[in-house]
């Protein structure tokens, strides 16, 4: 199954999906696709500094919530001592 998913070529339509995603993202972040992507991998190798993970098994998604209230519900704080 692996092998086959190598030697396949992606339709126009999948390709079509993901530069509409991509169109989308860029519109609601107000940032280009380049941008996103150059985040998207400075957070894959930050979070490799720390710990041992392959970065084809990190999967990075950024959502964007248009309700204002909605962060304050989902923040946790932690106390640090010393700080």
């Amino acid at each position: 199954m692996i092998g086959w998913n190598l030697f396949h070529r992606r339709n126009s339509g999948c390709i079509a999906k993901e530069r509409l995603r991509g169109m989308l993202l860029s519109d609601r972040t107000n940032c280009s696709y380049d941008t996103m992507d150059m985040i998207k991998k400075d957070f894959r190798r930050t979070i490799e500094k720390y710990l041992e993970i392959d970065a084809k098994d990190i999967e990075v998604r950024l959502e964007i919530a248009d309700e204002t209230g909605q962060g304050v519900n989902n923040v946790k704080t932690i106390q640090i001592k010393g700080l």
